[in-house]
């Protein structure tokens, strides 16, 4: 999946519009999932399975329209005078990458006619990387003072498991 999306409204639903939030990006998603599953009518029935996505965002900064604020007369404390230069935009793209993955098996086993014990177990894996540079400005130029700048990183596994007798 491919998305492609522009935003740009009119804060404050006036004219001339001097309160307006613009943003851009392009957003992939790419994800895969296998299962091997038993045949119909067994005793013991069972799935495996693998699991995997990637997930891809970016927002270009604000010379190329990818996200700013242009605000109206009060804003920043009285500091933006409803000018045509936004206050808050992005400095460089907005960047972020999620992985994830899993492997999971599932399985089911007629004890009787009434009674199935079922054992299942999941690992996953979870990657994200973001890289965000949010400037400020005053109003009369584009945006240059920094405000937030940083790269988040985050790497977790986890295994579930679920075990269970139904009546």
């Amino acid at each position: 999946q491919r998305t492609h999306t522009i935003n740009n409204f009119d804060r404050n639903g006036d004219d001339p519009h001097v309160d307006i939030f613009d943003s851009q990006g392009v957003f992939k998603l790419y994800s895969e999932e296998i299962n091997l599953i038993s045949p119909a009518e067994e005793r013991l029935s069972y799935v495996l399975g693998a699991f995997v996505q990637r997930t891809e965002s970016v927002i270009e900064d604000v010379k190329n329209n990818g996200f700013n604020v242009t605000g109206e007369a009060g804003d920043l404390g009285g500091l933006v005078q409803g000018s045509a230069f936004p206050y808050l935009g992005l400095a460089t793209p907005y960047k972020k990458r999620e992985d994830e993955y899993s492997a999971f098996v599932d399985l089911k086993y007629e004890l009787t006619s009434q009674w199935i014990a079922e054992l299942g177990v999941r690992y996953s894996k979870y990657k994200l990387t973001n890289h965000t540079d949010i400037v400020i400005g005053d109003g009369l130029s584009l945006p240059t003072i920094p405000f937030f700048q940083g790269a988040q990183r985050l790497d977790e596994n986890d295994v579930d498991a679920k075990l269970s007798l139904t009546y």
